[in-house]
């Protein structure tokens, strides 16, 4: 009923993907639920944080573990830190370096996975 807080979701719902590539986060369920938990801090929206639980349900014993101590902190510190992201005209910026665009949005991307493990 909210217009308002119809935007921001819908906004949400555009953006998504963008961050998926500013954030270095893939689409599986430990992607996901660590992205979800960047938007759950950068915009207080409450179901990105059921996003994150429910995803963490869903996997194995050593991807919740890396889940938990590896991409959980790292999101709550990138979704401190980044320049507010929701009202950015993301189109805008296609023609720009990657790297230059996290430097200027204080983006951290996320860390790579250690393979051997």
């Amino acid at each position: 009923d909210d217009p308002e807080l119809a935007y921001v979701a819908a906004r949400a719902r555009e953006t998504h993907d963008f961050w998926h590539v500013l954030f270095g986060l893939g689409t599986t369920v430990v992607g996901e639920a660590a992205l979800k938990a960047v938007e759950l801090v950068h915009t207080g929206m409450p179901m990105c944080g059921l996003a994150v639980i429910g995803g963490g349900l869903r996997l194995k014993s050593d991807a919740r573990q890396r889940l938990t101590s590896v991409y959980l902190p790292w999101a709550f510190r990138a979704g401190m830190r980044c320049a507010p992201l929701m009202c950015l005209r993301y189109e805008d910026h296609f023609h720009e370096d990657l790297n230059v665009l996290r430097s200027k949005w204080r983006i951290q991307p996320a860390p790579r996975p250690d393979l051997r493990s």
